[in-house]
């Protein structure tokens, strides 16, 4: 069982990496064809840091922080969340559904200097604990999720900048759960958007 869910967990890592790539790739292609002319001698090709904040998980009392390696036309986003979801999108039946995740996205930037429109995709690992609205039984489940979305990244100045964002998430685990003696029907594709302050250092 235990190799069972190592060489699972590893085919996820794949299937992250490749959908990461084929992402990258195919807009750098497209920006290509647009300008081929284009110098890759710009500020693109410096290595920087930042950290990025997201506005929706604060909502709910949680938090969002997320460090920001970026290198040519890419940003590689290392993300730690908690959130509690709102009880308008928990499914009937149960509530408070909290939430913790670890991600890991490639964005990549067709513009200079890594601002403007992004496209990204990558893999996050979601672990969540929910109760039924009847009995209060209380359960725990972890779910791989891959995740492509998209934004636009506007400065402020030097340093600051928001970037408004939406992604689409599709659900890699298992669609039900037993929470005591209730199912919980998850979804195969959810959505999100939001709005992210950054920093550049």
């Amino acid at each position: 069982m235990f190799l069972f869910n190592v060489l699972k967990s590893l085919q996820v890592l794949i299937i992250g990496t490749v959908l990461c790539l084929t992402v990258s790739l195919t807009a750098h292609a497209a920006a290509m064809d647009e300008n081929p002319l284009q110098s890759s001698s710009s500020e693109n090709n410096g290595l920087s840091f930042g950290m990025e904040v997201d506005a929706l998980p604060y909502v709910s009392g949680g938090h969002y922080i997320s460090g920001v390696i970026g290198f040519d036309h890419y940003n590689l986003r290392l993300i730690s969340t908690k959130t509690t979801i709102p009880g308008f999108v928990t499914p009937d039946g149960f509530k408070d559904w909290d939430l913790d995740v670890t991600a890991v996205i490639l964005d990549y930037f067709p513009g200079e200097n890594r601002e403007g429109l992004w496209l990204g995709g990558g893999m996050e690992f979601w672990d969540s604990k929910i109760r039924t609205k009847n009995t209060g039984d209380s359960g725990s489940f972890s779910q791989k999720i891959i995740t492509l979305g998209a934004g636009y990244v506007y400065n402020l100045n030097e340093h600051w900048y928001i970037n408004p964002w939406a992604a689409i998430h599709y659900n890699l685990s298992d669609k039900n759960v037993a929470i005591g003696a209730s199912n919980l029907d998850i979804p195969d594709i959810m959505y999100e958007a939001s709005v992210k302050l950054g920093y550049k250092f």
